[in-house]
């Protein structure tokens, strides 16, 4: 299909749309691929440098930047965070004490495998004190939570809280962001070159053959954020994140990660009792309608984990999530409270 099938103007406002949610730190570019393309040409870019960079790590997508910096030739400082802690900032601004040329900070916002949302803003802050630079996966955050403040790059897809396609993602970057990745000839054709990307769109208006149809479900749901209203849109997440908080509690169940302000609103994750097995209850979830799935076993014992974000951050998927773990785990009796105090804490989050 050529170029023509898809305007360069309407390439351009979807780049800039989304970079527009994404925070708009600077410049923005449009990768045809998932986000973890995008992902990994940032680090790819950063860890050229060959210079000092902190990558903070609280999933597996922390240790996959991890291995992309040190692959680049970055020299990495991991910090390694048990499944549902959040980073924080003070242990930041002490490892950046302790390497005062670290020139980037690298870490996901938001964990929809553990439930947990780092303080994104403090940690840039923190950052910013130490003059490093703040590369931020927003991917499983964007519509959902707050854009980073003064990020350098952020890196968003919008096949969650945007209820778009999964098969694009954008990278907008701060001037102090595209000088992490000076060492890139933008002229030089790869997809892993931020630069070259930004070049070729800007000379050619869209590089590459560009997929219609993701671009074109990109517009959709751009649009529909836009008849929403993006704050809105994270008020609604918001209230599915207490609601289905407050009915676990009403179930005896027990959130993972304790603080709410450390409980990310896309997904949400809760202790197994010990005298249940968690692959077992998760399997009568899901046979009860349910969407829960085993999470992983850690020393903290076995989690599972539920998704609602999108059109799944409604309260009515909530309750019939809380219903179907109810029955699951034999709660039968828990499951009126449980809506009650669902639906109490849905209204007080959207008032």
């Amino acid at each position: 299909m050529s170029g023509t099938a898809f305007p360069p103007d309407r390439y351009r406002r979807i780049t800039d749309g989304l970079g527009r949610l994404a925070g708009g730190a600077g410049p923005s570019v449009l990768i045809q691929a998932e986000a973890v393309v995008a992902l990994e040409a940032l680090a790819h870019g950063i860890g050229l440098a060959g210079r000092p960079v902190l990558s903070i790590e609280s999933s597996r997508y922390g240790r996959l930047s991890t291995d992309w910096l040190r692959a680049a030739g970055a020299q990495v400082t991991a910090l390694e965070l048990p499944d549902g802690e959040a980073a924080d900032p003070q242990r930041v601004d002490d490892l950046l004490r302790a390497e005062p040329d670290t020139a980037a900070v690298v870490f996901t916002q938001a964990e929809v495998l553990t439930g947990v949302a780092h303080p994104v803003d403090d940690i840039v802050e923190a950052a910013h004190r130490h003059d490093a630079a703040v590369a931020v996966d927003a991917v499983a955050a964007v519509g959902g939570l707050a854009a980073p403040r003064n990020a350098d790059a952020v890196v968003i897809g919008p096949q969650k809280a945007l209820d778009g396609p999964s098969g694009l993602s954008v990278a907008t970057l701060s001037e102090r962001g595209w000088a992490l990745l000076g060492r890139q000839d933008e002229t030089f054709a790869s997809v892993l070159s931020l630069p070259y990307l930004r070049h070729s769109a800007r000379d050619q208006g869209v590089p590459g053959t560009p997929s219609v149809p993701e671009l074109e479900a990109a517009e959709r749901a751009l649009a529909a954020v836009e008849a929403e209203g993006i704050e809105a849109r994270i008020t609604r997440h918001h209230a599915a994140r207490a609601a289905i908080r407050e009915g676990l509690r009403a179930m005896g169940l027990t959130p993972w990660v304790a603080a709410e302000q450390h409980a990310n609103t896309l997904a949400t994750t809760v202790e197994v009792p010990a005298d249940a097995d968690a692959r077992e209850l998760a399997g009568h979830a899901v046979a009860s309608g349910g969407h829960w799935v085993y999470g992983g076993s850690t020393k903290r014992g076995a989690y599972l984990q539920v998704s609602h974000y999108g059109r799944r951050a409604t309260l009515a998927h909530v309750l019939g999530e809380l219903a179907a773990l109810a029955r699951a785990a034999g709660h039968f009796a828990d499951v009126g409270d449980a809506a009650e105090a669902a639906s109490e804490a849905w209204h007080t989050a959207v008032l």
